[in-house]
Protein backbone atom coordinates (compact mmCIF):
# COMPACT_ATOMS: atom_id res chain seq x y z
CA UNK A 1 0.00 0.00 0.00
CA UNK A 2 3.01 2.59 1.00
CA UNK A 3 4.47 1.42 -2.14
CA UNK A 4 1.50 2.31 -4.35
CA UNK A 5 1.18 6.16 -2.48
CA UNK A 6 4.76 6.35 -3.61
CA UNK A 7 4.32 5.27 -6.87
CA UNK A 8 1.71 7.38 -7.59
CA UNK A 9 3.38 10.51 -6.51
CA UNK A 10 5.81 9.57 -8.70
CA UNK A 11 3.55 8.97 -12.13
CA UNK A 12 1.92 12.17 -11.14
CA UNK A 13 5.03 14.28 -11.70
CA UNK A 14 5.47 12.04 -14.59
CA UNK A 15 2.15 13.47 -16.04
CA UNK A 16 2.96 16.54 -14.78
CA UNK A 17 5.99 16.48 -17.37
CA UNK A 18 3.63 15.52 -20.08
CA UNK A 19 1.14 18.15 -19.51
CA UNK A 20 4.19 20.75 -18.96
CA UNK A 21 5.75 19.58 -22.58
CA UNK A 22 2.58 19.89 -24.52
CA UNK A 23 2.06 23.71 -22.89
CA UNK A 24 5.39 24.17 -24.13
CA UNK A 25 4.68 22.86 -28.10
CA UNK A 26 1.25 25.03 -27.56
CA UNK A 27 2.90 28.27 -26.46
CA UNK A 28 6.11 27.86 -29.23
CA UNK A 29 3.04 27.39 -32.13
CA UNK A 30 1.34 30.46 -30.81
CA UNK A 31 4.47 32.68 -30.08
CA UNK A 32 5.65 31.69 -34.25
CA UNK A 33 2.31 32.41 -35.36
CA UNK A 34 2.35 36.34 -34.15
CA UNK A 35 5.84 36.47 -34.53
CA UNK A 36 6.14 35.26 -38.71
CA UNK A 37 2.74 37.87 -38.94
CA UNK A 38 4.56 40.61 -37.53
CA UNK A 39 8.02 39.56 -39.45
CA UNK A 40 6.58 38.10 -42.97
CA UNK A 41 4.00 41.24 -42.82
CA UNK A 42 6.64 44.22 -41.86
CA UNK A 43 5.29 45.68 -44.95
CA UNK A 44 1.84 45.58 -44.18
CA UNK A 45 2.24 46.58 -40.60
CA UNK A 46 4.31 49.54 -41.58
CA UNK A 47 1.80 51.04 -43.92
CA UNK A 48 -1.06 50.11 -41.30
CA UNK A 49 0.83 51.83 -38.51
CA UNK A 50 1.05 55.12 -40.73
CA UNK A 51 -2.78 54.98 -41.94
CA UNK A 52 -4.11 54.65 -38.40
CA UNK A 53 -1.29 56.46 -37.02
CA UNK A 54 -0.71 53.79 -34.63
CA UNK A 55 3.23 54.20 -33.33
CA UNK A 56 5.61 52.10 -34.32
CA UNK A 57 6.96 51.68 -30.93
CA UNK A 58 3.74 49.58 -30.14
CA UNK A 59 4.40 47.21 -32.36
CA UNK A 60 8.48 47.02 -31.30
CA UNK A 61 7.16 46.22 -27.55
CA UNK A 62 5.01 43.69 -28.58
CA UNK A 63 7.06 42.16 -30.61
CA UNK A 64 9.39 42.17 -27.82
CA UNK A 65 7.26 40.86 -25.60
CA UNK A 66 6.69 38.01 -27.86
CA UNK A 67 10.77 37.24 -28.25
CA UNK A 68 11.12 37.40 -24.34
CA UNK A 69 7.77 34.57 -24.21
CA UNK A 70 9.85 32.62 -27.12
CA UNK A 71 12.91 32.81 -25.15
CA UNK A 72 11.62 31.49 -22.26
CA UNK A 73 9.46 28.72 -23.57
CA UNK A 74 12.89 27.42 -25.56
CA UNK A 75 14.31 27.73 -22.16
CA UNK A 76 11.08 25.68 -20.67
CA UNK A 77 12.12 23.05 -23.35
CA UNK A 78 15.79 22.07 -22.96
CA UNK A 79 16.77 18.77 -22.08
CA UNK A 80 16.00 18.41 -18.11
CA UNK A 81 17.66 15.43 -15.61
CA UNK A 82 14.85 13.72 -14.46
CA UNK A 83 15.45 10.95 -12.08
CA UNK A 84 13.95 7.49 -12.55
CA UNK A 85 13.24 5.14 -9.51
CA UNK A 86 15.94 3.09 -9.29
CA UNK A 87 18.61 1.66 -11.13
CA UNK A 88 18.33 -2.36 -11.14
CA UNK A 89 21.70 -2.86 -12.08
CA UNK A 90 22.61 -0.80 -8.64
CA UNK A 91 20.66 -3.09 -7.19
CA UNK A 92 21.23 -6.22 -8.02
CA UNK A 93 24.81 -5.43 -6.93
CA UNK A 94 23.94 -3.92 -3.34
CA UNK A 95 21.67 -7.02 -2.48
CA UNK A 96 24.90 -9.10 -1.71
CA UNK A 97 24.88 -12.28 -0.47
CA UNK A 98 21.54 -12.62 1.08
CA UNK A 99 18.42 -11.15 -0.63
CA UNK A 100 17.14 -8.87 1.97
CA UNK A 101 13.71 -8.99 3.32
CA UNK A 102 10.38 -7.85 0.69
CA UNK A 103 10.20 -5.67 3.46
CA UNK A 104 13.74 -3.99 3.50
CA UNK A 105 13.80 -3.83 0.12
CA UNK A 106 10.76 -2.39 -0.02
CA UNK A 107 11.52 0.32 2.35
CA UNK A 108 14.34 0.93 0.50
CA UNK A 109 12.26 1.45 -2.85
CA UNK A 110 9.58 3.81 -1.06
CA UNK A 111 13.01 5.76 -0.30
CA UNK A 112 14.27 6.09 -3.99
CA UNK A 113 11.09 6.99 -4.94
CA UNK A 114 11.01 9.69 -2.92
CA UNK A 115 14.21 11.24 -3.73
CA UNK A 116 13.44 10.93 -7.37
CA UNK A 117 10.02 12.43 -7.06
CA UNK A 118 11.25 15.42 -5.27
CA UNK A 119 13.96 15.40 -7.83
CA UNK A 120 11.50 15.47 -10.74
CA UNK A 121 8.91 18.18 -9.01
CA UNK A 122 12.07 20.77 -8.54
CA UNK A 123 12.51 19.79 -12.15
CA UNK A 124 9.12 20.13 -13.27
CA UNK A 125 8.78 23.23 -11.20
CA UNK A 126 11.29 25.11 -13.00
CA UNK A 127 10.03 24.42 -16.49
CA UNK A 128 6.53 25.51 -15.09
CA UNK A 129 8.19 29.21 -13.98
CA UNK A 130 9.77 29.50 -17.22
CA UNK A 131 6.28 28.99 -19.29
CA UNK A 132 4.61 31.23 -16.51
CA UNK A 133 6.40 33.60 -17.52
CA UNK A 134 6.39 32.94 -21.14
CA UNK A 135 2.64 33.07 -21.17
CA UNK A 136 2.90 36.59 -19.35
CA UNK A 137 4.87 37.50 -21.79
CA UNK A 138 2.24 36.39 -24.38
CA UNK A 139 -0.77 37.87 -22.38
CA UNK A 140 1.01 41.44 -22.89
CA UNK A 141 1.75 40.42 -26.52
CA UNK A 142 -2.10 40.19 -27.32
CA UNK A 143 -3.22 42.70 -25.17
CA UNK A 144 -0.75 44.98 -27.05
CA UNK A 145 -2.33 43.77 -30.41
CA UNK A 146 -6.45 44.48 -29.00
CA UNK A 147 -4.96 47.96 -28.05
CA UNK A 148 -3.38 48.59 -31.59
CA UNK A 149 -6.50 47.29 -32.92
CA UNK A 150 -8.98 49.79 -30.77
CA UNK A 151 -6.27 52.61 -31.11
CA UNK A 152 -6.62 52.33 -35.06
CA UNK A 153 -10.38 52.06 -34.81
CA UNK A 154 -10.68 55.17 -32.74
CA UNK A 155 -7.99 56.73 -34.99
CA UNK A 156 -10.34 56.24 -37.96
CA UNK A 157 -13.10 57.61 -36.70
CA UNK A 158 -11.25 60.94 -36.38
Amino acid sequence: MQYQIFKTLFDEESRRYSELEARSRLYLTVITFYLSVIGFKINDVVEFANKFRVPLILYIVTAFALLLALLFTVASARIRNYERIADPEKIIRLLGESAPTDEDFLDARLIDLAVATNRNAIQNNRVALMLRYASTFIFIGVVLQIAILFLAIVKART
